[in-house]
Order: C-alpha cells, then sequence, then structure tokens
C-alpha cells in the first residue's frame, strides 16, 4: 500500500512538473512558416512546397491540395469548412470543405496576407500594395491602393472596419465600403498583424522595436519600445494584459496603460504570435525550437525542445499545434482546453484565424 502511494504520489508530481505530452506527429517534409488554422474537427496547414493539408485531429490526412507555386499566407476556414488562402503566384483562393477550388482570384503579386473573414465578404492585402475586398462568390467588390506591400494581416472590429498596416509605415483603418477613415505612421514598416480591443483600440508593433496603442479615431495613446523588432502580433489576455514577442528573443507582457509588467528571455528569435489559454497559460515558441508555457505572472511552467519555429500557434481541445521549419506538425497535449474568451488571444483573434472581433 505505501509502495502504490508513492508510485501514485510520484505520478501526480511529475503531472504537475511536465504537464504536457505529445499526442502526435505528422511530418508533411517542408518547412512550414505560417499558422495552422483549426475549425474544432480538423487542422489545415501549408508546407513550404506547393500544398495545403487538411488533417483530422488525430494527425490522419483527410485531403491535401497542391498548385503550381505553392500557397503563402495562413489558411482561414469559414463555418461550412470552406477554405480562403493566398498564394505566391498572386492568388486568393477559396478551396471548398472536399478540398476541390472553387475560385480563385488573381491579384498583382503574391499574398502573404491571411484573408479576414466578414459575414459576407473577405479582407486581403497583397504585395503589389493593394488591400481587396472580395466577395464569397470571389468577385471584387472594392480595392484600397497604399504605397507599400501588405504582409501585415487585417483585423475586423466589432463595427465592421478594417485594420491593417503596408510596407509604406502606415496603419489603416477602412469601413467596410473602403473609404479610409484614417491612416497612422508608425516608425518603421512592419509584418505585424494588429490586435484590437472591444473599446477599438488597437495594438500593432513595428521593426522600430515599438509596440503602438492606437485610438479607434487614430490618435496614439501610448507605445513601448522593447529590446527588439517587433515581427510577430500581440495577443490580449481578459484582463487587458498584451503579451508580445521581439526578434530578440523577448515575451514580453504590458499592462493597459503600456506599462511593463515582466518580461521572458528565451536567447533565440522570437517570430511567432504567442497564444492564450482559458486558463491563463500562454503559449509562445523561439526559432530555436523551444516551446514555453507561462502563466500570467511569467513564471515559467514548463520548456519543451522541438525544431525551428517560425509560425504563429494554434489551440483547441486541449491540443497545442505547433508547426515547424522542418516540417513537423506538432500536437501537444497540455492543460488548457481552448483559447481564452477575450479581446484578441491569438494570430487572427479565433483557431479559425479569420481576424473577426
Amino acid at each position: 500500500m505505501r509502495k502504490s502511494m508513492a508510485i501514485f504520489l510520484l505520478v501526480i508530481f511529475s503531472f504537475c512538473i511536465f504537464a504536457v505530452t505529445s499526442l502526435w506527429k505528422f511530418n508533411i517534409g517542408s518547412s512550414i512558416v505560417h499558422c495552422p488554422g483549426v475549425d474544432g474537427q480538423f487542422v489545415y496547414v501549408i508546407d513550404g512546397e506547393n500544398s495545403l493539408y487538411k488533417l483530422s485531429l488525430d494527425g490522419k490526412v483527410v485531403w491535401k491540395v497542391t498548385i503550381s507555386r505553392g500557397f503563402s499566407s495562413s489558411p482561414s476556414i469559414d463555418k461550412n469548412g470552406n477554405v480562403y488562402i493566398g498564394s505566391w503566384d498572386g492568388g486568393i483562393y477559396k478551396i471548398g470543405k472536399d478540398g476541390r477550388i472553387l475560385w480563385r482570384y488573381k491579384t498583382e503579386k503574391y499574398v502573404f496576407s491571411t484573408p479576414a473573414l466578414g459575414e459576407d465578404a473577405i479582407y486581403v492585402g497583397s504585395q503589389d500594395g493593394n488591400f481587396y475586398a472580395l466577395s464569397l462568390q470571389g468577385k471584387l467588390l472594392w480595392n484600397f491602393k497604399t504605397e507599400g506591400g501588405i504582409y501585415s494581416s487585417s483585423g475586423i472590429d466589432k463595427d465592421g472596419n478594417l485594420i491593417f498596416a503596408s510596407s509604406d509605415g502606415y496603419v489603416y483603418k477602412l469601413d467596410s465600403f473602403g473609404k479610409l477613415l484614417w491612416r497612422f505612421k508608425i516608425g518603421m514598416e512592419t509584418n505585424s498583424s494588429p490586435a484590437i480591443r472591444s473599446n477599438g483600440d488597437i495594438l500593432i508593433g513595428s521593426y522600430d522595436k515599438s509596440l503602438y496603442c492606437i485610438s479607434s479615431e487614430g490618435k496614439l495613446i501610448w507605445k513601448f519600445t522593447s529590446d527588439g523588432g517587433i515581427y510577430s502580433s500581440p495577443v490580449i489576455d481578459k484582463d487587458g494584459v498584451v503579451y508580445f514577442c521581439t526578434e530578440e528573443g523577448t515575451l514580453y507582457a504590458v499592462n493597459f496603460s503600456g506599462r511593463k509588467l515582466w518580461e521572458l528571455q528565451t536567447g533565440s528569435n522570437i517570430y511567432s504570435t504567442p497564444v492564450i489559454g482559458e486558463d491563463g497559460v500562454v503559449y509562445f515558441a523561439n526559432q530555436y525550437g523551444d516551446v514555453y508555457a507561462v502563466n500570467s505572472k511569467g513564471k515559467q511552467l514548463w520548456k519543451l525542445s522541438i525544431d525551428s519555429v517560425r509560425a504563429s500557434l494554434n489551440l483547441c481541445n486541449s491540443l497545442l499545434i505547433i508547426v515547424t521549419e522542418n516540417g513537423m506538425v506538432n500536437a501537444l497535449k497540455v492543460s488548457s482546453k481552448n483559447v481564452m474568451k477575450s479581446d484578441w488571444p491569438k494570430f487572427m483573434k479565433d483557431i479559425k484565424n479569420n481576424g473577426r472581433f
């Protein structure tokens, strides 16, 4: 009895320390640098070659779609299981839940921006400098021209307005008809996509090492200067705390007024966006391949080394989905069941990468 109790306590103690388990891996075989999409039943991942994969939550291939020059954005999934995605050939694709290509809209350059999904339209930027609004049938509704290529994905606020950044160094806010409401100059160009608060405030990072908080009217509220360029996107928890990472390998937590709460240095570049679990655990990874779980106070709960990570993380049904630059899709069993119900808990807000408040 005493021996059984000792084994039981050892198991409990081990679980408390190592509250993460690798459930499955799937080797795509080429570099993955874009955030996977999840719809509660399936995982959608693009490889570094030419294909989009639909996987079951236990890591089995449902279908694979291949195009000549390959896909170049993270996938966005609608309520019917259709996928919207950009490509290196300048195309914006809609792919049906059965893997058939339903339509393609051609832009002039490649589409790195993840399509944001509105009620009856999709919104996406292209490297040709245009921000496009397309109907769900693939017809052009309008386009808005900026002075630089658009890497940043758009966020849709609660009023249906669109916020995105261009490599011309401006953050733009358009209404749903394509009218410019304002633009705000940040220090340098950015790949960072916006996080939006319920009051309309916008948070976005820049290569100038700063995280900007911009009001819904386009005025600077505060600016926080970090230790390095900000490539990835900020996320927001239910208490209004903002988490973001830098190319110097640091995770920062700042409060709603821009005051630093804490920082955690990892020693390697971070290009991926964290995801916040419903229990408050923040998951993130660096390019060296270290995956971290920390609590809201900055305490490290666990660390797991896999392989170089550049893509943002996703979380569903207690599965932390992490893709790596060596082509591996990893599913880890973690303590958080789902993403936090907060203003903006992950890249593009929700697990489907819809980007809509």
